[in-house]
């Protein structure tokens, strides 16, 4: 799958909200949000910033933060949010403590850039909050085989959570949990999704890394994740220098002390 244009992300999140408020879209977001309110208390600091969509509701409004930035995807955004390419953050460098990304990578032109842009304004040891849909699940197989319509969520590139991980070791953040979520079919009806909602108790504990969604949660290290060993060099008194050969006084001495 190709990843969306720049010119259209904003049109792809207002259909990602019209998604939302249908069965599945609802289901899938609503599920997504326990996830993310299960993984957040291990965010806390100054400041949040909120970009994409995460969840049907706010979990992340708790009193970890002092303050809590949202930078809306698309013109439908909610009041108080900005309007801004997730590529070029109008934030400063090392300002946020956390920065939480509901969707952004698989719907971005270049998602390389975006967590390069995290990356920049994220405080050391900050943390960094991902979102996405799974490839390596029943949904991903259902958009390999073409067996969706085109829309929300199946035009988006889904990107695998061990591709996620190298993309994120190569910026030096450690990834610190990752959970899996939502194993029943998409069905559309809210009917059927009720009556299948069985199949989470199974999907989370027989195949745990194959819900159709994931969020995973990475923290920024300024420190390189190898230990380098130093380099030893031997002392030359007591390695390289040679030893001394007896002296004639002390040849002397001993011819003296033989018989």
């Amino acid at each position: 799958m190709r990843a969306m244009s720049e010119s259209s992300l904003s049109e792809s999140f207002t259909r990602m909200r019209r998604w939302h408020a249908q069965p599945l879209g609802s289901a899938f977001a609503h599920a997504e949000a326990g996830v993310v309110e299960a993984m957040a208390p291990e965010l806390f600091g100054y400041a949040l910033l909120h970009v994409g969509s995460v969840g049907d509701r706010a979990p992340l409004d708790s009193g970890q933060f002092r303050h809590r930035f949202v930078l809306s995807l698309d013109s439908s955004g909610q009041q108080g949010s900005a309007l801004a390419d997730p590529a070029q953050l109008p934030v400063a460098n090392e300002a946020v403590a956390a920065v939480a990304l509901g969707h952004v990578l698989e719907f971005h032109a270049n998602p390389h850039q975006v967590l390069r842009e995290v990356d920049r304004v994220l405080v050391p040891d900050g943390h960094l909050l991902i979102s996405g849909f799974n490839p390596l699940s029943l949904w991903g197989a259902c958009q390999a085989l073409r067996l969706q319509r085109s829309g929300v969520p199946w035009d988006a590139n889904f990107i695998g959570m061990r591709r996620l991980r190298d993309w994120l070791a190569l910026l030096n953040l450690e990834v610190r949990d990752v959970r899996a979520f939502f194993f029943r079919p998409p069905f559309r009806s809210s009917g059927n999704l009720r009556r299948a909602q069985f199949i989470e108790a199974f999907g989370g504990r027989w195949w745990p890394r194959w819900g159709a969604g994931y969020v995973m949660l990475a923290q920024k290290r300024t420190l390189p994740l190898t230990p380098i060993r130093p380099r030893w060099r031997a002392r030359r008194d007591l390695l390289g220098a040679r030893i001394a050969g007896p002296s004639t006084r002390d040849t002397a001495l001993r011819a003296e002390r033989c018989p």
